[in-house]
């Protein structure tokens, strides 16, 4: 499968193309900032259900970070995080 790329704007405005190696591809459950979540890599397609935490250190560092359990591979440099759902220092 080829990796799904979706465009986002840099400091200038101007659209780039990027990937996201292992992101999320459906929330199917969230109580105040934890979740329940499919998560989908971008290099196989493989799919598995896990828990996470919405705050920007999640999205930033844990889920670039998780290696899928088929191909083995995690994100790239080029990864960009998915915004939290509530900012951050709010409480929930």
């Amino acid at each position: 499968m080829e990796s799904i790329r979706r465009r986002v704007h840099d400091k200038n405005g101007s659209a780039k193309k990027v990937r996201n190696d292992m992101r999320i591809q459906k929330i199917t459950n969230q109580v105040r900032r934890d979740f329940t979540a499919i998560y989908e890599c971008e290099h196989c397609g493989a799919t598995r259900t896990g828990r996470g935490y919405d705050d920007s250190y999640y999205h930033q560092n844990v889920i670039p970070a998780m290696v899928c359990s088929e191909c083995g591979k995690k994100a790239g440099d080029d990864y960009v995080p998915q915004a939290t759902k509530y900012p951050d220092g709010m409480q929930v």
